[in-house]
């Protein structure tokens, strides 16, 4: 991390912000990724965000092929 990228954080948590870091360890699998997900909802809900927040267990693959579903039929639907 640079020095100055280090600046522009701790800028932003002296105005409030809550500055969340992810590498590549954060999402090398499932389980990282929920745990990942589990704590961006823990600290919204900390800051009073109601976050309705569900565990769906499925593989990279099967997200990816319900995110392609979802644009085909959000292209349907506005070419109609």
């Amino acid at each position: 991390m640079t020095q100055g990228s280090q600046k522009k954080r701790d800028r932003l948590r002296q105005l409030g912000w809550t500055i969340i870091v992810i590498t590549a360890d954060d999402i090398r699998d499932e389980v990282a990724c929920a745990e990942f997900a589990l704590n961006v909802a823990r600290e919204l809900t900390l800051r009073g965000c109601d976050v309705d927040f569900h565990v769906i267990a499925m593989t990279v693959e099967e997200l990816a092929r319900r995110e392609k579903a979802a644009d085909r039929k959000k292209r349907r639907e506005s070419a109609v």
